[in-house]
């Protein structure tokens, strides 16, 4: 049984097509990820920091670099769904959602979709607390980006 990739545009409509669609499929397929379903959400910059500040509103305005902030831009947000957390309408259990900013993204669909292999990441665990944590993301990152250039 595949995986389950949902995007949605920036309007609430849901994107079945275009470069964004199928890098998020070739990062999915990639990734040690089996039977499980992610949501995907571009949102205006405006609407990330909205949903940063709502979801982390105990974090300080300036934090240290690689640390979560509530500040003026947000890239991409990650939000793991728990663990065997049922979802009755879906076949698979969820991974989580990732939220890119879509402006970002429109500016630059390179950086957009490495924010997407980015989010994907933290949605398995990985993380830039430390500083050979960061290296390894971002190895990881450049492979998903080579996988995504190779598949046209």
């Amino acid at each position: 049984m595949p995986n389950t990739i949902t995007v949605w545009g920036p309007r609430g409509k849901r994107i079945t097509q275009g470069r964004f669609v199928r890098a998020a499929h070739v990062i999915f397929k990639k990734l040690p990820i089996h039977k499980r379903s992610v949501d995907i959400f571009l949102l205006p910059g405006r609407d990330m920091v909205h949903l940063k500040q709502r979801s982390f509103p105990h974090l300080p305005k300036h934090t240290k670099p690689g640390m979560h902030a509530r500040s003026t831009s947000v890239d991409v947000l990650s939000f793991p769904a728990p663990k065997d957390f049922p979802d009755p309408e879906r076949r698979h259990a969820s991974l989580g959602e990732v939220y890119v900013n879509y402006d970002m993204w429109s500016r630059n669909a390179q950086h957009g979709i490495m924010l997407l292999a980015h989010g994907m990441l933290h949605l398995l665990g990985y993380d830039h607390v430390r500083d050979r944590d960061t290296v390894r993301m971002e190895r990881l990152e450049r492979k998903l980006w080579d996988r995504i250039v190779r598949s046209g």
